[in-house]
């Protein structure tokens, strides 16, 4: 690559694609991940779950069996250290159209959104972030979570589950772009509270899993869904119900 840069102080940008793995969890577990900004790609992974859950139990939907579980769908695109050569690479997440989608949102090109999608580049850089990170939770929402719950609901069953690392808002953006606009196609909006930590055990960490657990409550208030879930006996010893009703009775009173 070459260029042709005027005299001055400059600073260069370089944006390349690659597997979207990366500096996640998936990378950790040594596995690839789907791009779930792919319409196309949510389709294929309906026809080879969901599809076959209903050829093969269709006669329990919507009775013996009431929703079907995801857990922890995301973006996979936190800025953290690489699992494999512990160097820090800034992920964004990507699909072939996007420059198309973000100009028809924005109203101006990508390109000039990118550098400030990880550095300060002055006073634009945070309409440009909200530009870009709003394009990509419309994507998100109406490509995979809508699809799939629009699947659910024509089955007769529930798009349940929850999404990743709904504790800590700040997540909330590279994780899902909007995590409420995509919580509004869940039939049944999740958190998880797998840890169960108690208020006398981890003050603070008590608050992170009622927090979570709000701002799926949020949701469905919003969206005016009937009910939610909560994750709880999975990966940790099993405790007494009373210790989770503990954790998610947090909700009902002020931090």
């Amino acid at each position: 690559l070459e260029v042709s840069v005027p005299e001055g102080s400059w600073r260069v940008f370089a944006f390349t694609t690659g597997p979207i793995s990366e500096c996640t969890h998936a990378d950790f577990l040594n596995i690839e991940y789907p791009n779930l900004l792919d319409g196309s790609a949510v389709r294929r992974f309906i026809d080879v779950t969901h599809e076959t859950y209903y050829r093969e139990a269709g006669d329990w939907f919507g009775t013996t069996l009431t929703g079907v579980f995801t857990d922890e769908p995301s973006l996979m695109a936190p800025i953290q250290p690489s699992f494999r050569d512990g160097q820090t690479y800034p992920n964004l997440p990507w699909v072939s159209d996007l420059p198309e989608e973000f100009q028809a949102r924005a109203g101006y090109p990508l390109v000039d959104a990118l550098p400030a999608l990880v550095a300060d580049v002055g006073g634009a850089a945070i309409q440009r972030r909200c530009d870009f990170w709003g394009t990509i939770g419309q994507l998100l929402s109406t490509r995979c979570h809508r699809q799939i719950g629009d699947w659910c609901e024509s089955h007769g069953i529930a798009y349940t589950g929850h999404l990743l690392w709904e504790e800590r808002i700040r997540h909330h953006v590279c994780l899902h772009g909007d995590m409420l606009e995509c919580l509004r196609y869940f039939g049944w909006p999740g958190c998880d509270a797998l840890e169960s930590i108690t208020r006398d055990d981890d003050p603070s960490g008590f608050a992170l899993r009622t927090l979570g657990a709000k701002y799926v409550t949020s949701a469905a208030h919003i969206y005016g869904k009937p009910h939610t879930m909560c994750e709880t006996f999975g990966i940790t010893a099993p405790k007494p119900p009373a210790v989770f009703e503990h954790v998610l009775d947090g909700n009902r009173s002020p931090l």
